[in-house]
Parts: C-alpha cells; sequence; structure tokens
C-alpha cells in the first residue's frame, strides 16, 4: 500500500530471481523503486577492513562532520537537505546491547 507518488525502498538480499507485482497499480500510481543493497564489508573490501583493524589507517573522524543519535535522525536529514551547519556527512551513533 502506497500513496500516489510515492517512493518504495527494496533492501535485502532476494531469494528469488523475479517476483511478480500488479504493474499496472504501480504505473498508474506513479510509483519510484529503488534498490538498495549494503555491502558486506568483511566479504566485499576484506582488504580495508584488515587495514582498519590494524589502526594503520589513523583517525576516520576527518571523513564526517557531524555525529547525530537514531531519534535525531529527521533533525539530520533536515541539516543535510538545508546544506546547514557545515554538514558534509554525519553518522548516526546507534548504541550496541552492551550500551544499553
Amino acid at each position: 500500500m502506497c500513496k500516489p507518488s510515492a517512493t518504495i525502498v527494496c533492501f535485502g538480499v532476494p531469494d528469488d530471481q523475479t517476483y511478480a507485482f500488479p504493474y499496472l497499480k504501480f504505473f498508474r500510481a506513479n510509483l519510484t523503486m529503488i534498490a538498495s543493497v549494503t555491502p558486506d564489508p568483511g566479504v566485499d573490501f576484506p582488504e580495508a577492513v584488515q587495514v582498519m583493524e590494524s589502526g594503520s589507517f589513523g583517525s576516520v573522524a576527518p571523513l564526517y562532520t557531524h555525529v547525530l543519535r537514531l531519534e535525531e535522525a529527521q533533525q539530520a536529514f533536515q541539516m543535510m537537505a538545508d546544506c546547514s551547519d557545515g554538514v558534509i556527512k554525519m553518522i548516526f551513533d546507534i548504541p550496541g546491547p552492551a550500551d544499553t
């Protein structure tokens, strides 16, 4: 279920080669579909992981300008849209189980 002109983001790894869906409804609703695949660093970039884990890369801090909590996602998207506060790249600090 999508409102007209919505964007659908497909993520994860599909199990099947093809999927049937009601294309005419998709077309008439003027929908946009985006595929999003997140790489597995250990599989896709093993050399980069080794460099980072060895500590020989140094600090990654110069690669981003802001760190926000996930609860601040709306503020983060607004900052990016407005190009405000000197934002270039930002990361979300998402606490893991050990942080709770």
